[in-house]
């Protein structure tokens, strides 16, 4: 962040609270506060002190990724070279205990695949039990035959579990997100490394949006910010896809902050975030990437038959049925089910929520005073929108406390 020294009593910026109400996290260069502001990404910034002047400049943008090209059998074989050896090419050899976060997605199973022939490691997963994501987990480690490790969640002092990851993450994630709770020591304390399948393969294109800039009527899909005012001609955003601007809000304002989180205990590896691979990844025609296509054709050729035959955790489908799982995220066929799921008391992921409705309740019975000093016309009729507006109070009161414990 750039901006001026905080004042005693730092004021919430009313236009932060509407994006992170209204869309789960920060856009643009907002921050919590009126007197800070974000860096532009990409940017290196110079202070000269004897002008007391601030210069930026950007080191690289999304136009310098390559013209589209097909998806070519060429192309899946240097897409799979760039990924393995970002995930190989770091320095472990005086890494004794390489850790895993192993669930039931393909992008974990990649890279545990990759690990497991190079390094001895550890598949670490966290959920309920006797959950299917961790059934899966477990299937992929015993055909790796590394060591599998379960940390379970629990469904008590549910808000009192995510103050500190509340607290430690700047509310950026709210409690919604902090699935692992308080477990991060328990979680990461006996890795040197920790291997994170975060931002893996695909990309946000539906069929109407193919190899196309972001523009005003796909952006108001995606977010919802005050006047109609989304900030579409910043030249970062040149390129002939809209991820770059959902990335830049959805990625950099909130889900990386995951990472962020868990860098606080240990050394983090990310191998999706290798610049070369992203590149790569984006110069795929967008219509080859729809519904995650190209990725599923790489991962055929690139995971063993044993791993292509445990489900996953998205679809619940085999990865090596790729017509049927691209259909099955084209029409959204994995939220239906999980609505359904849910009706049933169940969760085909690693946690499921609705258990957590009456605490949510409750808390938000306890905060109400502060709630309506906040003085915003918010919907809290949706479970996210209810995770949102308490992740926020609890956030202003930590605040004014300098301290998580605010209970």
């Amino acid at each position: 962040m750039v901006g001026k020294i905080l004042y005693p009593k730092p004021e919430l910026n009313t236009k932060t609270i509407y994006s992170y109400l209204h869309n789960g996290h920060m856009m643009w260069d907002q921050s919590w506060f009126n007197e800070i502001k974000r860096c532009d990404p990409s940017s290196l910034y110079i202070y000269e002190a004897s002008t007391k002047r601030l210069c930026s400049k950007m080191y690289w943008g999304w136009d310098q990724v390559p013209p589209k090209r097909i998806a070519s059998r060429k192309a899946m074989e240097e897409y799979a070279h760039l990924f393995v050896q970002s995930t190989i090419d770091l320095e472990l050899a005086d890494m004794s205990s390489i850790g895993i976060g192993l669930s039931g997605g393909l992008d974990s199973r990649w890279i545990a695949q990759i690990l497991s022939k190079e390094k001895a490691c550890t598949a670490h997963c966290f959920s309920f039990d006797h959950n299917w994501e961790l059934s899966l987990s477990r299937r992929v480690a015993s055909e790796l035959h590394i060591p599998h490790t379960f940390h379970e969640l629990s469904a008590s002092n549910w808000l009192e579990n995510r103050l500190e990851s509340l607290w430690h993450s700047d509310a950026c994630l709210h409690l919604g997100h902090l699935h692992e709770g308080n477990l991060h020591r328990d979680l990461l304390q006996h890795s040197d490394v920790f291997y994170h399948g975060f931002y893996g393969g695909g990309i946000y294109a539906g069929m109407n949006e193919l190899n196309k800039r972001i523009d005003r009527e796909t952006a108001a899909r995606y977010f919802k910010v005050e006047h109609g005012k989304f900030k579409l001609d910043d030249p970062f955003f040149n390129a002939k896809t809209i991820d770059p601007y959902i990335v830049h809000h959805r990625m950099r304002y909130q889900a990386a902050y995951s990472i962020f989180l868990l860098s606080s205990y240990t050394k983090i590896a990310i191998p999706f975030y290798d610049l070369d691979w992203i590149m790569f990844n984006y110069s795929i025609d967008d219509k080859d990437q729809a519904y995650g296509r190209f990725y599923l054709n790489v991962l055929n050729r690139e995971l063993s038959n044993d791993l292509l035959n445990i489900p996953w955790q998205r679809t619940g489908l085999h990865p090596k049925f790729i017509g049927a799982n691209c259909l099955f995220q084209k029409f959204k066929l994995n939220s239906a089910f999980e609505k359904i799921y849910n009706l049933m008391g169940k969760s085909r992921h690693v946690i499921n929520y609705s258990i957590f409705d009456e605490q949510i309740e409750f808390w938000l019975k306890e905060f109400a005073s502060d709630i309506k000093n906040l003085d915003q016309n918010f919907n809290l009729k949706k479970r996210e929108h209810k995770l949102r507006m308490l992740s926020l109070v609890v956030w202003n009161r930590m605040l004014q406390k300098d301290s998580p414990h605010v209970l």
